[in-house]
């Protein structure tokens, strides 16, 4: 390896001395024996494999004619006059590390290129222990466990709730889940899927599948009709009572003041 120094400086007038400033450092280390190596870029990336692209690299010492593929901790190259190569029988959601060098007729190979790259995500395992924990007569509570094997970051899962007459999904990150506004006594068919976002789509895995089945009854009612309800109920009694009292005492005194005008003109 090396280092290499860069400051620049002024002479002073009139002795000729030099005034140097701070250094810029850079640190590289020479390629070695061999041609330059090209630099490897990922081109495309599936479950088991993944395409590698590079540019013939510019050597004025050697003439390349072809090139050395390598996965990092193997033992197999994979040798190839293109700039390109298909890497195969990888492993799903895995990181791997390839070195790309170049190579001249007499077999001479000069240091290697690496690239770091991770296959892609693949569908996730059925979720494992779906069942209903809460049941009401309008909603439901799910629970379930992650899948054995995700393949990938396991992005999310998929629910599924269908009835007889209509179906709708909810998306969640999280292994249980409350819904509402269902149908009373009605059975519905419960699916839940994991799935992972790919470089191409979006991979569902199985579905694990349970049927479950509202409570009986009429859905409940509103708080504030139940409010309202509640003050007719009261109100209005009192109200109908009040008027039947005034009119009661209007009826006696107007029969009162009635005997008074006749005793009054029999006296007369």
């Amino acid at each position: 390896g090396y280092k290499v120094d860069v400051q620049a400086y002024n002479i002073l007038d009139p002795y000729g001395l030099k005034k140097a400033g701070p250094a810029a450092s850079v640190e590289f280390h020479s390629l070695g024996k061999g041609p330059i190596p090209p630099i490897p870029e990922l081109g495309d990336t599936f479950e088991h494999e993944v395409l590698v692209n590079w540019t013939k690299p510019t050597d004025l010492q050697y003439y390349v004619t072809h090139y050395v593929v390598r996965l990092e901790k193997t033992a197999v190259n994979i040798t190839v006059k293109k700039t390109s190569v298909w890497l195969e029988c990888l492993e799903t959601w895995h990181s791997y590390t390839a070195l790309v060098s170049s190579c001249t007729g007499s077999d001479t190979c000069g240091p290697p290129k690496k690239l770091y790259f991770q296959t892609d995500v693949g569908a996730p395992d059925m979720p494992r222990n779906l069942t209903s924990t809460s049941v009401t007569r309008y909603g439901m509570k799910l629970s379930w466990n992650s899948p054995e094997q995700v393949r990938g970051p396991l992005d999310g899962y998929k629910i599924t709730f269908a009835n007889s007459s209509n179906a709708f999904n909810v998306i969640t990150k999280d292994t249980q889940i409350t819904v509402g506004n269902l149908s009373a006594n009605c059975v519905y068919s419960v699916c839940v899927s994991a799935f992972n976002h790919g470089a191409h789509q979006t991979k569902e895995g199985p579905a694990a599948a349970i049927q479950v089945r509202t409570l009986y009854g009429p859905k409940a009612a509103s708080p504030w009709l139940s409010v309202t309800t509640i003050t007719l109920m009261v109100v209005v009694p009192v109200v109908c009572f009040v008027v039947l009292s005034v009119y009661v005492v209007y009826k006696q005194l107007l029969k009162k003041r009635e005997d008074e005008e006749l005793l009054a003109s029999s006296q007369s």
